[in-house]
């Protein structure tokens, strides 16, 4: 694993294989093993209720093939926090995504999309992967 700081001022720990893409307005983007994809995400304007605000946006998807899994408020970390899992089709390949929005305070507030093919979800990769990416989160201080 090597640890990843964003010029946002987050670290995260990133499993082997993976690399840092590309930053956009959408976040900073990183690509893995087997198709697999994360984008880190912040907003110094977060809502107060990431169940409303992915409801929200869910309104406005518009990935081929979309089909929402769930929306739900979990728990993590003692933050205010909310999971968009959602399956969709790209080139030809079923991909499913869990988007994990949540408020670290007032005026920060992250999200934490990972994607892997659909075929993989739930294996030994896949998840060993999601609980690497969000044990080692830390956002800035």
């Amino acid at each position: 694993m090597t640890t990843h700081e964003g010029k946002q001022g987050y670290t995260i720990g990133l499993p082997t294989g993976w690399k840092y893409q590309s930053t956009s307005g959408a976040g900073d983007r990183f690509t893995g093993p087997d198709g697999q994809k994360l984008l880190i995400g912040w907003t110094t304007t977060p809502k107060d209720d990431p169940v409303a605000d992915w409801e929200n946006q869910e309104r406005y998807m518009k990935r081929s093939q979309y089909k929402k899994v769930r929306i739900e408020k979990v728990d993590y970390r003692g933050w205010n926090t909310a999971d968009w899992e959602f399956t969709y089709s790209e080139s030809g390949t079923a991909y499913r995504t869990i988007d994990r929005g949540f408020v670290v305070h007032d005026q920060l507030g992250h999200a934490l999309m990972y994607t892997a093919k659909s075929a993989v979800w739930g294996g030994d990769l896949q998840v060993s992967t999601w609980k690497t990416l969000t044990e080692t989160f830390t956002p800035k201080k």
